[in-house]
């Protein structure tokens, strides 16, 4: 998808105000990395505080068990999917488990990809972005709202 010029420096130039992350935001991120457990419900949970923190209506969170979307080259693991989210519906989707092992993903890792996929939702809502890019803006907010959560 080709990302338009404007979207991409606004992109660039944007802060994400994390002064109103509540404590309660904060313990619920903190009890997901302390049970190893990353489910749809504690997942749907943080995203409904982090909403609320930051006045934007909340994602549909929707959470896969099954086969993980991934790519082999030479037999050898080279790409595979972790989430994304999707504008249009404001669904954003993690994968738990690994794709060539089908082991469970760490909840921390499953939070990461989750803070990754909730900072599209943010700059979708609350700055207007649906393509959201990949810019340097967008990993300083995605830092700041991971940091808001520790």
């Amino acid at each position: 998808m080709k990302v338009n010029y404007q979207e991409y420096q606004k992109s660039l130039s944007l802060t994400l105000d994390v002064s109103f992350i509540s404590d309660t935001t904060k313990e619920t991120a903190h009890a997901i990395t302390r049970s190893g457990k990353a489910n749809q419900g504690s997942l749907f949970l943080l995203a409904l505080f982090i909403c609320k923190d930051l006045e934007i209506k909340c994602p549909e969170i929707v959470t896969y068990s099954g086969h993980v979307p991934h790519k082999r080259r030479e037999n050898r693991l080279c790409a595979q999917l972790f989430g994304w989210y999707k504008p249009a519906t404001m669904h954003l989707h993690v994968y738990k488990f690994t794709a060539v092992q089908k082991k469970e993903r760490a909840a921390k890792s499953v939070l990461n990809v989750f803070i990754h996929e909730m900072t599209h939702h943010i700059d979708n809502v609350k700055f207007g972005m649906p393509q959201s890019p990949h810019t340097k803006g967008f990993y300083r907010r995605m830092r700041q709202l991971e940091n808001a959560l520790k």
